[in-house]
């Protein structure tokens, strides 16, 4: 590999190391835990490496730590059955022990209630987020274990059976209501409402925390509507989970006359469907078919006597009976047998009934008024009902053809009819006296006021009914039924004509938590809800309030801050509250990336600056765009805390978030499922705080003293003699080759020549580790041969403190050779067209953890090279120069490049065991190779994946070249297996104006990661201290 590639692998290693993708810089030094966790993808972990050295001292006294300790537990109430997202506020969650929220992470256990919490996030040093693990209801202490100590929150969490509706029975009922029904579920309570649709039950009642009966409300119209049930602890829903049929009638039958051997009949109207029985007075018909919910066709059997019958229909939710069909005898005397129907009103027709009645000169009369006669036939004649006058409510009906008559004592009714209702609203308890206005009124009238029948106050005469109203259902105005007792087809009804006024009340608020940028689309059950209700959390108002109906109002939430807050509404003059019913949260994160539930309609995105000396600060004013519509409603501005809350229905699929700003790096993050997103963004010049070079770090402290234990391991040829290299452990794997060169040591007394010998190196503050590779050096050839090693171990140093006298005794044989076998080795297309193996480099290092690690002198010649020894274009490779320790001691890392460097792959291993049986290192990840841009920018990102194991996820930078170095002016990240990315074409634009004139190029940092989930990664996983394998890919230079 030339230089000029080498100096490129180191540019963008630094590049990567500083976390430029998505902006992030480096956390200070790495010296904390074992930086591959081993997993299934990089062997397995056996435990911490052994102590392989001498003791150098204790930590200096830092000062007493921070306290751990929960203050608040938002929201503190949840379901047993878990799930509930929670937060925690506090503090010691990370300070003193961890840099980043992923790292404490590591050594944090939670248990809520006992039980352990598995799924949460450290989001700082004070919130901490989980997702409450089941429980039993009641009151749970939430406890809380890191190095600080333990801390309990005795009875901070309460657990509630978690309310769920699971079925309905029956699950239809007629569109009248009244029927009731049982719900089942759990979680039920005394004051649960039910709603049909988007009417209340007037009436329910609690069986058990486990069952429920309701009343039915009078429905709007057939169909399925969804079934509802709400309380302080939840809502739940059956979606079309009931069924609204037609009300069961008859209006109709053809032909209304059978022979006496019976026949076939169609009926006529509504409600038909599930029909189980069908009767012609007390016989079943000989068969039936539905045709429709308003057709019904029948075989009647036949009768040995003349005459009307009443026909019966029954369907599992109701039954009804007609009156009706005749039958008659073709060769039979005159005969008068009724009226079909037999209720009617002035001017209206019935059908005449009987036998002869095709006679000329036929006459009739209802209660004694003549009506006027139509079309005959044998069996029927059409009458014309006359106006009423002073005949009887219920009248004969007679006929008369010359010497021939008959008639039907009481055979029919004058239709009763409702004119109005006062007063027209009254309190949804009932209780409410009406007086209804109408004609006709039987003394035995029921009056419906909604689904279920009012209480009848005195006797009435037929023009009016005084009663009062039963509980009601709030809504929607409700029908007035009235109706004959004794006579069921004898109805009317005042459509619309009642409202039952339910009182002000809020029930829940759905979800009852939502970011501190407010915004979040909330849903407000209760009662009594109309124009001018206005919905306020804690002392904001809401915005964007719908009245959807007198149960629900859609609202989005005003900004808030972190904590619970009551919810109220007002209207008029009522006013109603949900004491702590809806708490704030912060969406953010310090490890950023994606946090929190999935994605079910609301997308929380925090905008963070990651420049030098602003770390952290939001980012105001940042534009935010979901997908790449520039006419997109999904845009807009993050707020002073650099945030924006995204909140609609259809945001329920995976997401792609674009964030920009005049003068910052651009970010996009594509196939967003969770709820929370925190990015972090640099300045990329103009304004204060462009970036520029970083502060000077604290000034280097020393470590020095006497290496001893010089012995040679053969007998020294000409030209030859024993040197001891002293180095200080690489604070992490990527502080030396292959992604940065070897130290500079020219201040250094590094080499130690004999027995005894003093040494001196420079290192930075803290907890370190020194070690001396004794070898056989030739002035001749310039090659050093390792034989032996020694290590001190557990030096504190600081500038103030240089720590001296640590003493090397050099004490282990550097004589085990690992074999090494290349699984998956990786092949480029070479310059005849034909695949060729790419050039493998071999690495590894013994693993100390915290206090660093020591390389093999074969991956940098001791000290003196920037590239393995251990190297070529095979599968396989003895590896000298090793202690005898345990493999788990130790971290491989294979280094696969092409021959113009890039693209290139790594992978880690660390594998137990006896290592002189081998290691083997991959498979290999290949690496994208990338097909846009080429030359001019268009705003898509292309690349293809080849043949073998898939990434995990995906870093795309777009970086630019500058005299401090490459910076990334976008960046870009997105699952492992995606191939392309289209940017929003306003963003292009921002790039296309800043860099107008500079070359850019493309560069893809693709990984895996043990136990990875893009639906939570953070910077941390996007960090090479997490991968087990990555690649790098390199474009061509373009122009935007």
């Amino acid at each position: 590999m030339g230089d000029r590639c080498r100096l490129w692998a180191v540019a963008l290693t630094a590049v990567w190391l500083s976390a430029c993708a998505c902006g992030k810089p480096a956390q200070g030094t790495d010296a904390g835990p074992d930086p591959v966790d081993a997993g299934d993808d990089a062997g397995v972990d056996a435990g911490p490496p052994v102590d392989a050295g001498v003791d150098g001292g204790m930590d200096p006294d830092a000062g007493p730590p921070p306290e751990l300790k929960i203050l608040k537990v938002l929201p503190p109430r949840g379901g047993a059955s878990g799930g509930t997202p929670v937060t925690l506020q506090g503090s010691g969650f990370i300070r003193d022990f961890s840099t980043t929220g992923s790292e404490a992470k590591r050594v944090t256990t939670l248990k809520l209630g006992g039980n352990p919490v598995i799924d949460f996030q450290i989001i700082d040093d004070e919130t901490l987020e989980l997702r409450t693990p089941p429980g039993v209801a009641g009151s749970a202490t939430v406890a809380i274990t890191n190095p600080l100590g333990t801390y309990k929150c005795n009875s901070c969490f309460t657990y509630f059976d978690e309310l769920a509706l699971t079925s309905v029975a029956p699950a239809a009922a007629p569109l009248r209501g009244g029927a009731e029904v049982t719900l089942s579920g759990n979680g039920f309570t005394a004051d649960m409402e039910v709603l049909f649709g988007v009417f209340s039950s007037p009436k329910v009642t609690l069986v058990s925390s486990t069952s429920v009966k309701a009343v039915v409300p009078r429905g709007a119209a057939p169909g399925l509507v969804d079934l509802t049930v709400y309380n302080k602890n939840g809502v739940a829903t059956l979606r079309r989970g009931f069924r609204y049929a037609a009300d069961l009638k008859v209006t109709g039958a053809a032909p209304l006359t059978l022979p006496l051997q019976g026949g076939a009949v169609t009926l006529s109207g509504q409600g038909f469907s599930g029909a189980t029985a069908v009767k012609f007075g007390a016989v079943d018909a000989s068969s039936f078919t539905v045709e429709s919910d308003g057709v019904l066709k029948a075989t009647a059997a036949g009768v040995s006597t003349p005459g009307l019958v009443d026909v019966t229909i029954v369907t599992p939710l109701d039954s009804v009976t007609w009156r009706g069909i005749a039958f008659v005898d073709p060769t039979g005397a005159f005969a008068v047998f009724g009226v079909v129907p037999h209720v009617g009103a002035p001017g209206e027709t019935v059908t005449l009934v009987g036998q002869g009645l095709d006679a000329s000169g036929l006459t009739a009369s209802l209660g004694g008024v003549s009506a006027a006669v139509g079309a005959q036939t044998f069996g029927t004649a059409v009458l014309t009902v006359p106006a009423r006058g002073a005949a009887p409510r219920k009248s004969d009906v007679a006929a008369t053809a010359g010497a021939n008559s008959g008639s039907v004592t009481g055979g029919f009714t004058w239709r009763l009819s409702l004119e109005s209702i006062a007063p027209v609203s009254g309190p949804a308890a009932g209780g409410t006296a009406v007086h209804l206005a109408g004609k006709a009124l039987p003394a035995d009238v029921q009056v419906f006021v909604g689904a279920l029948p009012a209480v009848k106050a005195a006797a009435n005469p037929e023009d009016s009914a005084d009663v009062v109203t039963a509980p009601g259902s709030g809504g929607a105005p409700v029908d007035v039924r009235v109706r004959e007792a004794a006579d069921p087809e004898n109805e009317a009804v005042l459509a619309a004509a009642y409202t039952y006024e339910e009182k002000l009340a809020l029930g829940r608020v759905q979800p009852d938590r939502g970011a501190i940028a407010g915004g979040t689309l909330v849903t407000v059950l209760g009662a009594g809800f109309g124009d001018g209700t206005i919905v306020t959390f804690g002392d904001k108002k809401a915005k964007d309030v719908k009245v959807v109906d007198s149960h629900t109002i859609t609202c989005r939430t005003p900004r808030g801050d972190v904590g619970v807050v009551d919810v109220l509404v007002d209207r008029l003059t009522a006013h109603d509250d949900l004491l702590g019913g809806f708490s704030y949260f912060d969406p953010r994160s310090i490890s950023g990336g994606l946090s929190g539930g999935p994605l079910v309609g609301t997308l929380n995105i925090t905008v963070l600056d990651a420049t030098q000396g602003f770390y952290g600060a939001p980012v105001p004013q940042a534009q935010v765009i979901l997908g790449v519509d520039p006419g997109t409603p999904f845009q807009g501005l993050t707020d002073a805390r650099g945030q924006i809350t995204f909140s609609d229905p259809g945001l329920v699929k995976a997401q792609t978030a674009t964030i920009f700003k005049t003068n910052y790096e651009s970010a996009t993050v594509t196939s967003i499922n969770a709820e929370n997103l925190t990015v972090f963004i640099s300045r990329t010049g103009g304004g204060d705080g462009s970036p520029g070079n970083p502060p000077p770090g604290p000034p280097p402290s020393t470590i020095s003293g006497k290496v001893t234990g010089f012995k040679a391991p053969r007998v020294l040829n000409s030209g030859e003699s024993l040197e001891a290299r002293v180095f200080v452990a690489q604070t992490s794997l990527f502080g030396g080759p292959p992604f940065g060169g070897p130290p500079n040591k020219s201040s250094e007394k590094w080499q130690v020549v004999k027995e005894g010998g003093e040494y001196l190196v420079k290192t930075g503050a803290g907890l370190r580790a020194v070690y001396a590779i004794l070898g056989i050096a030739n002035s001749v050839s310039k090659k050093f041969e390792p034989v032996s090693m020694g290590l001190r171990r557990g030096i504190t140093t600081s500038p103030d403190q240089p720590a001296v006298n640590q003493d090397i005794v050099i004490d282990q044989h550097l004589d085990l050779t690992v074999p090494v076998t290349i699984d998956s080795p990786l092949f480029e297309v070479g310059p005849s067209g034909m695949a060729q193996a790419q050039n493998n480099s071999v690495y590894a290092w013994l693993d100390l953890g915290a206090e660093g690690f020591v390389p093999n002198p074969n991956n940098w010649d001791t000290g003196t090279a920037a590239q393995s020894s251990v190297a070529g274009h095979l599968a396989s490779y003895p590896f000298p120069n090793f202690p005898r320790l345990d493999g788990t001691n130790f971290i491989f890392l294979n280094e696969s490049t092409t021959t113009a460097y890039y693209p290139a792959s790594y992978y880690f291993r660390r594998q137990p065991g006896d290592l002189s049986l081998g290691v083997t290192i991959g498979p290999m990840l290949p690496a994208p190779r990338i097909f846009e841009p080429m030359g001019t920018f268009t705003g898509v990102l292309k690349w293809g994946l080849p043949a073998g194991p898939t990434a995990d996820i995906h870093q795309v930078q777009i970086l630019k070249q500058t005299l401090l170095g490459a910076i990334s002016v976008w960046s870009v990240v997105l699952p492992g297996t995606e191939t392309q990315v289209v940017l929003p074409p306003p963003a292009v634009t921002k790039l296309q104006t800043e860099e107008a004139g500079n070359q850019l190029f493309v560069v893809i940092y693709s990984s895996r990661s043990p136990k990875f989930a893009y639906n939570q990664w953070t910077y941390d996983t996007l960090s090479g201290v997490s991968w087990s394998s990555f690649t790098i890919a390199l474009s061509a230079p373009f122009t935007p």
